[in-house]
């Protein structure tokens, strides 16, 4: 059985086409690769069409996971889309525990998420900013899944950058390897902790 204290969930939410499910994997990687034992990774698929909401599931532990169903509450909630962030099930925030990752600068969206008591923390990246200035793009899209993955490794302090450089050049060829992991980069130093 799983000690709960050692078991850390996430949800990613983002639309059909962001590469919510990729981040997750990719993240599960470097989690192996700095020393996680278990990790588990649901996706979990609604229209299955492009533009429609999409989460995936991630479990990290230090002892071997056996769970695969989706994650009720969670300790992270990782938004690469903040029009979705209106949209966060209250039900899956765990009170005074959940911390949030966003894809986001708009004040606005960040202040609403402020208003909700049972949120921890918040963790805001302009990761579309930073993946358009680096022209990471695939046919004209701007890549941000990769990006926000820097984000996320800030805000949970346990993964190491160097192991996600070894799962992006698992994943892509050299190059984009590197541009993948030049985004995410800048996404670790650039996050800002809002409260």
């Amino acid at each position: 059985m799983i000690n709960k204290k050692n078991l850390i969930e996430i949800i990613w939410v983002g639309r059909g086409g962001q590469g919510v499910v990729t981040a997750a994997q990719l993240t599960a990687v470097a989690a192996l690769k700095s020393g996680y034992i278990g990790v588990s990774v649901v996706p979990s698929f609604g229209a299955e069409r492009r533009g429609a909401p999409v989460e995936a599931y991630l479990r990290l532990s230090d002892e071997k996971i056996n769970i695969y169903s989706t994650i009720e509450t969670a300790d992270f909630i990782i938004i690469l889309d903040d029009s979705l962030s209106e949209k966060i099930r209250t039900n899956s925030i765990k009170p005074g525990k959940t911390k949030i990752v966003i894809n986001s600068i708009d004040k606005n969206k960040i202040n609403s998420l402020k208003k909700n008591q049972d949120i921890s923390e918040i963790f805001s990246i302009d990761a579309s900013g930073i993946s358009k200035n680096l022209n990471l793009s695939v046919s004209g899209n701007i890549i941000i899944n990769t990006t926000v993955i820097g984000a996320f490794i800030k805000a949970l302090d346990v993964i190491e950058m160097n192991s996600l450089k070894q799962a992006f050049a698992e994943k892509f060829s050299e190059k984009s390897a590197e541009l993948n992991y030049s985004a995410a980069e800048r996404a670790y130093f650039e996050t800002v902790k809002i409260n």
